[in-house]
């Protein structure tokens, strides 16, 4: 896990809504002694309470904030009071307790707006579209940052204008919108320069090296969160120094330093635990999970992940959860624990589509438009009050001719309505028939869209069919094994129209050469690797003249890791095959074999002989440099060989959901041995739907059976 949020909460930083002047605590708490009860003292509790949250001490933010409530409450000093519930609110923010903290907000905001103090108001707005971005209310947190913006623009506010833009920019960075994001952060950055504001200068520098880092400049990402630590180091603030060391961490995640990368995790972690920052410890614990899963100390990393669920459980944060839940799938994939691994994988999927789904992320564009539209207009809409006209005394003589003239003013205004609505229908009519005409166009556009998008689905499907025939073309064809094998079947059930798995055959000199083997993926990835180790394979018999299962797995492998060496990933061409490669001697009664992961099985005498394979693939591995082993089988008469790969054992299905297993498969072909070798294939493949149900296959499968 890579992304780090704690910076969302740093902006809060930047909109204080007290007037009076912060000093130090220990001058704050001389003050205090020496005052009345009066506003003065009321600003210096609020003062006092402001100092401790950047200290971390929550009691004393709860203590102080009462205290200031309360006695301007006795002054009716509604300023103080508003003030108090802000700094209870920043506490509870930073411990992200966000029912609380919205709770205090939402009673700050509401006497602000009663003593029109507008400042106060888009504070209030900005501190409410962060708790709001923070439990993923995407469209809720720009609606209330907008109205911040124009209250800050208006006034004039540089700070709390860069506060805003550094809002409006995460949101658009939770929509993936990476371009407008660093428009917006440089913008922040701009305005906090000009004002000389250390602390907004070093929000701006976090929000843009977390954004390089996203976007893999790790340099620049570097050197922008070394920037800003310099700058929270400076000014004492824990929280953001927390939140630095866990994004400089991750830039050395990012880069395989892992001591360094735990180093300033750890840093992380300890101040994030001293102000109790809840949101902020999740992610780093999440993350120094990832450090120790790389490490190889995967029960540690375990151990950090349970805790950082269950903070992100506690505080609601979507976000977090779909992060968590995809760390624990890619642990108990290194655990070998896949029954978990497909949990997890389902959680993760989940969350995702609920935190990005389409309507969201439509909604919120709109309204981020919005805000680029609004923000232009500046004019106030003023109301002035007309001065009523006064009515002087009709002279008694003028009353004939008053009515008559009322008389006619009447018919007038009668005519002039009914002329008027007659215009209105004809208007109506006319837009009503231009916007009927409107739609009429648009579902020919959507019409043709979806013939559009049909379209290519079917150029898509079409391709992926013809990749299918030229693979089913390269697999060993009927006529070859029926030439070679006396009694056979094949059971070949991709997971989708192409596959992974495939099954080669070649003759020798030295008898006949038989693989099933189990590519790198599934679907077109799989069917790549396919057609590329098929071909290595020929080359190593036709080009290299090598007819020694060994020698030819030796020499295909060698082929895999040279050809995938700049494949562009991370390890550098991981991908290859497990297999087993077996070279029957019918007229000697011989099996010579080599195997990489895949087992060979003969079932003798209603039971199953197993023969291990090397553990190893067929391509890169910690055991490359080893060759593989060889061996030979006498075999017997009426005995059947089966080779198979891992889809039939994988596959989730039955009444509890659970794997086939290989256990169960070795019963299964015991208890089929008495029959015929086509009636067995047919026995396998209602097991395994059987098996499967409703569920989705999850890998191809492969079973060929050799009766001697």
């Amino acid at each position: 896990m890579t992304k780090i949020l704690a910076y969302l909460l740093l902006f809060i930083f930047l909109i204080s809504i007290s007037s009076a002047q912060v000093s130090n605590i220990d001058s704050l708490l001389l003050e205090l002694k020496k005052s009345k009860e009066d506003t003065n003292r009321v600003n210096t509790l609020n003062n006092l309470a402001w100092n401790y949250i950047t200290k971390g001490n929550n009691d004393a933010v709860i203590k102080y904030a009462t205290m200031a409530r309360e006695e301007g409450e006795k002054l009716n000093f509604k300023n103080g009071i508003a003030m108090s519930y802000h700094n209870i609110g920043v506490m509870y923010k930073r411990k992200a307790n966000y029912e609380k903290a919205l709770e205090n907000d939402f009673k700050c905001l509401k006497i602000q707006e009663e003593i029109g103090n507008r400042s106060g108001s888009a504070s209030t707005y900005n501190s409410i579209g962060i708790i709001y971005l923070n439990q993923s209310e995407y469209e809720k947190s720009i609606e209330t940052f907008l109205k911040a913006f124009k209250i800050r623009e208006l006034g004039g506010n540089k700070a709390g204008m860069a506060g805003c833009y550094n809002n409006i920019a995460l949101v658009l960075g939770r929509q993936r919108n990476y371009v407008k994001q660093l428009e917006y952060f440089n913008k922040a950055l701009q305005l906090m320069q000009e004002i000389g504001d250390k602390q907004g200068v070093a929000v701006a520098y976090t929000n843009i090296g977390v954004l390089y880092r996203k976007k893999g400049d790790l340099e620049k990402a570097l050197e922008n969160a070394s920037k800003s630590l310099k700058l929270y180091l400076e000014i004492g603030d824990k929280q953001g120094i927390a939140g630095c060391y866990s994004n400089i961490g991750t830039v050395y995640l990012i880069q395989k330093k892992l001591n360094e990368a735990l180093a300033n995790y750890q840093k992380s972690l300890g101040a994030a635990r001293q102000i109790g920052d809840d949101n902020l410890l999740a992610r780093v614990l999440g993350n120094i999970s990832n450090v120790q899963a790389n490490q190889g100390k995967l029960n540690d990393a375990l151990i950090s992940l349970d805790e950082a669920l269950g903070l992100f459980k506690k505080i609601g944060d979507k976000s977090g959860l779909e992060e968590i839940y995809q760390a624990y799938a890619e642990l108990s994939e290194k655990k070998h624990d896949y029954k978990s691994a497909y949990e997890y994988h389902k959680l993760y999927a989940n969350m995702k589509d609920t935190l990005f789904n389409d309507v969201t992320a439509k909604n919120t564009a709109e309204m981020n438009s919005k805000f680029e539209s609004e923000k232009k207009d500046k004019e106030l809409i003023m109301k002035d009050a007309e001065i009523t006209k006064q009515k002087a005394e009709s002279d008694k003589q003028q009353t004939f001719r008053n009515a008559l003239m009322i008389g006619l003013l009447l018919v007038l205004f009668f005519a002039l309505f009914i002329f008027r609505s007659y215009r209105q229908k004809q208007r109506a009519n006319s837009e009503l028939a231009s916007k009927n005409k409107l739609i009429e166009q648009q579902k020919k556009e959507v019409d043709y869209q979806k013939e559009l998008v049909d379209e290519k689905n079917k150029e898509v499907t079409d391709s992926i069919h013809y990749a299918k025939r030229i693979q089913q073309a390269l697999l060993a064809n009927e006529t070859l094994l029926k030439e070679n094998l006396s009694d056979y079947f094949i059971l070949y059930q991709p997971k989708d129209i192409v596959s992974g798995d495939f099954y080669w055959a070649h003759t020798t000199k030295n008898g006949f050469l038989l693989c099933t083997a189990d590519c790198t993926g599934h679907g077109v990835p799989g069917a790549f690797m396919s057609l590329l180790n098929i071909s290595f394979l020929n080359e190593a018999v036709d080009g290299q003249k090598l007819i020694a299962p060994n020698e030819i797995l030796n020499y295909t492998r060698s082929k895999i890791i040279y050809h995938l060496a700049n494949d562009g990933s991370v390890e550098g061409g991981k991908d290859g095959m497990d297999c087993s490669l077996l070279s029957f001697d019918f007229k000697n009664k011989k099996m010579t074999y080599a195997a990489a992961n895949n087992p060979v099985w003969i079932a003798r005498d209603k039971e199953i002989l197993e023969f291990s394979p090397d553990k190893m693939p067929v391509g890169k591995h910690d055991k490359d440099s080893l060759p593989f082993t060889q061996h030979t089988v006498d075999l017997q008469k009426n005995d059947v060989v089966y080779t198979l790969t891992d889809g039939f054992a994988d596959q989730f299905g039955g009444v509890k959901g659970k794997k086939f297993m290989y256990k169960e498969l070795k019963k299964l072909l015991i208890s089929s041995s008495h029959l015929s070798l086509s009636e067995q294939k047919e026995t396998l493949k209602k097991s395994f739907l059987n098996w499967k149900g409703k569920l989705d296959q999850i890998d191809d499968v492969c079973i060929i059976g050799v009766k001697i």
